[in-house]
């Protein structure tokens, strides 16, 4: 299948979606969860997240627990 996605930024896309998935489950420290799926640093990660997303992964994790809390109220 055709992304128009070059490999590498698919697999920014994968690290940053377990990324996603381990800072709403886990109690992980963000700098844990950054070298657990791939990236060499807290910053880098940080940086690739909020390029992406918008958002750091500090406030990503607060703002999708808190909705999780809500959800499961």
């Amino acid at each position: 299948q055709v992304t128009g996605h070059t490999m590498c930024q698919h697999i920014l896309d994968l690290r940053l979606k377990k990324a996603q998935n381990l800072l709403v489950s886990t109690d992980m420290s963000i700098a844990h969860i950054a070298t657990q799926v791939g990236f060499s640093s807290q910053s880098h990660m940080t940086t690739a997240f909020a390029d992406r997303l918008g958002v750091t992964p500090l406030v990503f994790r607060s703002k999708n627990r808190l909705i999780s809390r809500r959800v499961n109220k």
